[in-house]
């Protein structure tokens, strides 16, 4: 599971929610972990996947993402191995997803674009993106 931090916070993470169930429902529960998450923030380039930070320094599922925009950022901020694992990890993301559906042409930021298309047909680009405060909610 995911810890969130060290001291008090540590306690109240993941983990400490599956123990939590597994002592009132038995040994017999099983939990699902996926890897890291990706983010475009050097001081923490690796996070829970459900957990956003820094709206602009993740790429998030909703309506109004920018991939290009984004990614464009995150090559005058961060190192190269730094912005090349990402894009690794966008790539995979976008590979699983290509298997699902149809084939995705392009761009790595033009793929992750049609994906986004695709994932909201109706409402794609006329929301507002989003800000920490609602990321957090």
């Amino acid at each position: 599971g995911w810890s969130l931090g060290g001291g008090l916070e540590a306690q109240r993470d993941e983990r400490f929610f599956d123990n939590r169930y597994r002592s009132w429902m038995g040994d017999s529960a099983s939990f699902v972990y996926c890897k890291a998450g990706c983010t475009l923030a050097f001081e923490r380039p690796r996070a829970a996947p459900y957990l956003v930070v820094d709206p602009e320094r993740r790429l998030l599922l909703h309506p109004a993402e920018d991939p290009e925009q984004k990614l464009n950022a995150a090559f005058h901020r961060l190192p190269r191995d730094r912005l090349r694992a990402a894009r690794n990890h966008y790539a995979r993301i976008v590979r699983a997803y290509s298997r699902l559906g149809a084939p995705l042409s392009g761009s790595l930021e033009r793929r992750l674009s049609s994906m986004l298309d695709e994932l909201f047909p109706q409402s794609r680009r006329t929301v507002e993106a989003p800000c920490l405060s609602s990321a957090l909610r």
